[in-house]
């Protein structure tokens, strides 16, 4: 099996487009089935898009993508919305 080479690609936005976009350098295959890159830091209370894609020196994967939420403190929520409820009497 020839060794496997990954790139990984993280932004803001899903067209990978934007000024935020931070990729890789070729990462060497990890020992089993895991593999990491660390991305410079990322800004809180955003989402984050990545992919990854593989290579083996002859041919290139597809990509895999997924994304994430950062939130690096535990906000509260928000406060939820009044709702004005009409009884069965009133319609």
């Amino acid at each position: 099996m020839d060794p496997i080479t990954y790139y990984f690609e993280i932004d803001k936005v899903d067209t990978y487009s934007s000024t935020s976009r931070q990729q890789s350098p070729g990462i060497p295959g990890g020992i089993g089935d895991v593999t990491s890159w660390r991305p410079s830091a990322l800004t809180d209370n955003t989402i984050y898009y990545w992919r990854v894609i593989a290579y083996d020196g002859a041919s290139y994967s597809d990509w895999r993508e997924g994304s994430f939420f950062v939130n690096l403190a535990n906000d509260p929520p928000p406060v939820p919305p009044l709702l004005k409820v009409r009884s069965k009497a009133a319609r």
